[in-house]
This record gives structure tokens, sequence and C-alpha cells, in this order.
């Protein structure tokens, strides 16, 4: 709740609830309440497996848009998520679409569910959904235990099916923390990245983080955010990364002022380096031979 203060105290423009599954979280509605009564942009990123009334209301009171995540068809999604829960997830889907200030579907592709991004697309478009976003498991966490995260040679293959289809309905897809989508030349997609210092993670222990996939802590929020920020903006490790010193393939990439080197995430997860390219472009795989 103080950070929830601090945030309005200081100007800040827009923020994302996420998590995990931030509904479960008893002080969401407080949050939104002090975010939202200042005039906060919001966004909510939720599975869509539980929606509670309150909740429901102040997306509707303080203009929300609302992320649902679905992995695929019905039995795709159950075996991703454990449990029946597509069903739920429709539901909310419906639910919110009457009071959120837009609904968009996003699709964390790996080697379980990347066959199954048409119909993806295709339900989303049906459902007339306002925003469309796909993005890659990231080879962390449980995903990293798994073995489930997808490989520059699949995902290739996968983002030019999202391309034919988005063509052919005529709509665009998001691609998240892709920017070596650039090399692809896509046609029907909008392509973001993430070395920016317009947006900070921040962790439920107030730490800002230099990417939500990664354990590596930038500065504190407690007990002042304005300082936190400052101490952030002022840092190498970011700075390494918002202006990076590419090493080849990417120095001498044709993208390379669009990408700048990709997802440093990935590229520390799997190079341990912050600026060694990210290993899901079909360049940098093929130059380091990798899948």
């Amino acid at each position: 709740m103080d950070l929830a203060k601090q945030i309005v105290e200081n100007g800040i423009e827009g923020v994302s609830l996420t998590g995990g599954e931030p509904v479960v979280d008893s002080a969401l509605p407080e949050i939104m309440k002090v975010l939202g009564s200042e005039g906060i942009e919001m966004t909510l990123v939720t599975s869509g497996t539980i929606v509670r009334d309150e909740v429901l209301d102040l997306v509707d009171r303080y203009g929300v848009f609302v992320w649902i995540s679905l992995d695929g068809p019905k039995y795709i999604h159950n075996l991703m998520r454990g449990g029946n829960v597509f069903e739920k997830t429709m539901r909310s889907i419906e639910m919110y679409r009457e009071r959120a200030n837009g609904v968009g579907l996003v699709m964390a592709l790996s080697k379980v569910n990347s066959y199954y991004v048409e119909f993806f697309i295709r339900i989303a478009a049906k459902l007339d959904i306002d925003r469309i976003a796909v993005i890659p498991a990231m080879p962390s966490g449980r995903a990293l235990e798994t073995g489930i995260y997808i490989g520059s040679k699949q995902l290739a293959e996968v983002l030019r099916v999202v391309d034919d289809v988005a063509n052919e309905i005529g709509i665009y897809v998001d691609l998240w923390c892709m920017p070596f989508a650039y090399t692809l030349r896509l046609r029907r997609v909008n392509i973001y990245g993430c070395r920016t210092t317009e947006v900070i993670d921040i962790d439920p222990a107030g730490r800002l983080l230099l990417c939500d996939t990664m354990d590596i802590a930038i500065a504190s929020a407690a007990p002042c955010l304005r300082d936190a920020i400052d101490r952030y903006l002022d840092s190498d490790v970011v700075k390494s990364v918002v202006y990076p010193r590419l090493s080849e393939p990417c120095s001498r990439c044709l993208f390379k002022d669009l990408c700048r080197g990709g997802c440093f995430s990935r590229a520390y997860t799997v190079f341990g380096d912050l600026n060694a390219g990210d290993p899901l472009c079909p360049y940098v795989a093929r130059y380091r031979e990798i899948e």
C-alpha cells in the first residue's frame, strides 16, 4: 500500500498488476483503489481461473485493460494449467469483456502448445478480442526444469504461422520479448523489446529488478521509491542492457538498432552474458551453433 501511494506521488503513468496470479491477493482491491482513484492507468494480467466480484467491479470503475492467458484448445490448456480450468477461463473472458476497458489474450509458446497457435489466434479473433499476443516460454523456473521452453528453429516456424493467419484474418498480433523477429520480416505483427528504462519490474519484496524473469535486484523501493528509481537509472548493469555493446553476430546485423541484442535474460541464462545475443534469434542460433 505504501508503494502504491508512492507510485501516485511520483507521477508514474501506468501499472501492470501481474504475478503469479494477482487476483488471489487479498490486498489487490485496495491497491487498485489507491491507483485508480488518482487516475493511474492499470493493466491486470490474470490466468482467468478465478474472478472476484470486487476486482471485477474495480476493473469496470477504473477502466482497467485485462490480459488473460490461454494456452491452446481445451485439452492443451488443461494440460498446461493443471485441472479442468479451460471452461473457467472462457467464462472469465466473457465476464471481463463486459466490464473491462478491453481484453487481450496471451499465449506462452512452448514445445507443448506451439502447434496450436493457429487455434489460439482464430479463437481470439472469433471472440472479438481487443489485443492478441504471444510470448516464448522463458528458460527459467519450471520451464527450465522440464525443458519445455521453445527453441529458435521451432519458434521461427511458429511465428511464420502467426503471421500468415494474422494476415489472412486481417489483424495484428503482438510479439512480446521477441525483438529479433525483425529478422523474419513478418507483415502482421507488432514487435516489442524491453531494453528500456520506460518500464521497471518490481517484485513482491519491493525490489526493482533488471527483469521479472531474473533474480537480479538493482535497488529496493523501501523506504523511498524515488531514490530507488534514481539508483536504478544510474546502475551500470541497467545501462549495459539499455545501451548495449553488442558482439557478433548482433554487431553486424541490419536490425541491431531495432533489436539491440534481443532478450538479455535469455542471453544471460544460456550464455552467461547479458549482451551475448538472444539465443532465440535465428542469426545468433546459427552463429553459436545452438538450438
